[in-house]
């Protein structure tokens, strides 16, 4: 296997472990503005195992990396599912707490009150 597409792939799991243990922004604040972020990441996986699929699953070597690449996964798709429960209890909040602004009222104004 090409020892460049196994760094590249250690390099980008590491990248995900480090996602999953700090917030997206912390990380870029922790490392720098040159990190790439998660989207970009699980993106360049997927098109690395997309490319060398046969090679990868051939591969021993890679098999370390193959675990802890479905450990980091089933890992997010927990966080996911949790976080989904919360989603609607959020959109309540958002509605609730609004701004209410009353409607702007000129200088003069008459209304009338029916009793």
């Amino acid at each position: 296997m090409n020892g460049l597409f196994k760094s590249l792939l250690s390099f980008l799991l590491n990248m995900i472990v480090r996602f999953h243990n700090v917030a997206d922004a912390k990380l870029r604040h922790l490392v720098g503005t040159r990190v790439p972020s998660f989207r970009q990441v699980v993106d360049w996986i997927g098109l690395l195992m997309d490319v060398h699929f046969t090679q990868v699953i051939l591969t021993p070597e890679t098999h370390g990396l193959l675990e802890t690449l479905r450990w980091a996964v089933s890992d997010h798709i927990n966080l996911c599912d949790s976080i989904e429960g919360i989603k609607g209890y959020l959109r309540m909040f958002r509605q609730r707490n609004a701004i209410i602004t009353a409607p702007e009222i000129g200088e003069y104004q008459i209304e009338v009150l029916h009793v």
